[in-house]
């Protein structure tokens, strides 16, 4: 689903939308951070999945890529959780959960201006 509302636009997508593996969802990743527009993408993701003790889902940002490592930077906005590197098939594994608020499968935004 895409919207504009005050010249910004957002485009959301959840992995049964069509990301259906680990290189696709890099790809999109890699184009929205190297994208001469402004972007931001936002990630659903579910926190046990990328390491963390706590079960339920969150949203972040996704900052940068190490292509050495294959590896993202989520600098989390939770204070008590630390910005990370996260592997590609590990990313792609958090949002690859169901939300038990929604039903649905979680995903990501890119928001542009």
């Amino acid at each position: 689903m895409n919207t504009t509302v005050f010249g910004v636009s957002s485009g959301s997508q959840d992995v049964d939308g069509g990301v259906d593996n680990p290189d696709h969802l890099r790809k999109i990743f890699l184009d929205s951070l190297n994208s001469d527009k402004k972007e931001v993408i936002i990630i659903n993701y579910f926190l046990p999945t990328v390491g963390f003790k706590d079960a339920f889902g969150h949203f972040s940002p996704v900052a940068a890529y190490n292509s050495d490592a294959d590896r993202f930077l989520v600098p989390d906005v939770w204070p008590q959780n630390p910005t990370f590197w996260v592997k590609t098939e590990d990313l792609f594994k958090s949002l690859d959960t169901v939300d038990s608020g929604s039903g649905k499968k979680r995903g990501f935004i890119i928001v542009s201006a």
